[in-house]
């Protein structure tokens, strides 16, 4: 295998999947017309926000409302920074839930003294809470990959917002999503190991975020025999980790993390280990910054170990849990 190492996009754009419908540019135009990747222009924010509208309610069918979402979701990944701060502006300020409408249930709700109808109130406020935002989000669920876009999306907004940009309603409705399908009964635990594809073991590498992982060498050494990997994955995005975990199993415990990395101790025969030492949790997506994943997978992996290895007792971290 060439010991390089590979250079791939952490955000790695869903540019096939949005050409679903065709070539990518013609079908923005077409749908919104010319518009400036910024968004500067007062007219590109008013077609905008147009289009948004339509998603919302679309004239022919379900057949156009996806195809003015995957328009929409084109668009998007067209825009640059600045543009995409419109276009989250434009969410947060334009597709809020109606005050208005709140507050009237919150009146009738208050004033209704019959149980059963207090409890059809409860189910109306809920309905007018929901925001057309948050209609317009879920939208992309349906798409191939649309989870992995939203993902990159709030990815996106986390880091808009840090540069004093302030999308909270946005970043709430994105993360609401994001928990409801990356609930852990959702998601897959596997093992990755020397054997698995190329594509995924650069994803390791790319992603390793708490000791670097400096070459191809250096990650057969952590998948060795003595040596696990688990990551957990998702069933729309299933070429992604989303959380992996690298475990040393071992005699003792090791006095430092140097002693697990050096290559130049030999492998143990696994099945004498008593120690599984969890030396290195990474998160892959920063769009799932706040979703906890880490310690759902170390009861996983605890499990499937002692299932594999009913000599290891000792179970300990040297890494952060995320």
């Amino acid at each position: 295998m060439d010991s390089s190492l590979p250079t791939i996009r952490k955000n790695k754009t869903l540019d096939s999947v949005f050409r679903v419908m065709g070539g990518m540019a013609e079908a923005i135009f077409s749908w919104v017309g010319s518009i400036n990747k910024d968004l500067t222009r007062d007219q590109d924010i008013k077609n905008l926000y147009e289009k948004m509208k339509e998603c919302l309610n679309p004239k022919g069918g379900e057949i156009k409302a996806r195809y003015n979402t995957i328009s929409l979701g084109n668009l998007y990944l067209n825009l640059s920074d600045i543009g995409k701060t419109a276009f989250f502006r434009l969410l947060e300020e334009q597709f809020s839930a109606d005050r208005n409408e709140i507050d009237e249930k919150i009146r009738d709700y208050i004033r209704e003294i019959d149980e059963y109808e207090k409890r059809k109130l409860e189910f109306e406020l809920m309905e007018v809470l929901e925001s057309p935002r948050f209609c317009i989000l879920k939208q992309f669920i349906s798409l191939p990959d649309g989870l992995k876009f939203l993902v990159d999306m709030r990815a996106d907004v986390m880091q808009l917002r840090d540069k004093n940009q302030q999308f909270f309603s946005l970043e709430k409705d994105l993360r609401n999503i994001l928990s409801y399908w990356f609930d852990i009964g959702l998601l897959d635990l596997h093992q990755i190991t020397w054997d698995s594809p190329a594509s995924l073991l650069e994803k390791l590498i790319l992603y390793e975020a708490v000791h670097a992982i400096s070459s191809w060498d250096d990650l057969r050494d952590r998948l060795d025999s003595d040596r696990r990997c688990f990551s957990f994955f998702h069933y729309k995005m299933l070429n992604e980790p989303l959380i992996f975990v690298e475990v040393a199993l071992v005699d003792e415990m090791a006095s430092s993390i140097q002693t697990l990395l050096d290559s130049h101790v030999p492998p143990k025969d696994p099945k004498d280990a008593k120690v599984a030492i969890f030396y290195s949790i990474s998160n892959t997506q920063r769009g799932l910054s706040g979703i906890s994943l880490g310690n759902f997978l170390i009861k996983r992996v605890v499990g499937k170990l002692s299932e594999e290895f009913q000599n290891i007792k000792t179970y300990a971290t040297l890494s952060p849990i995320p």
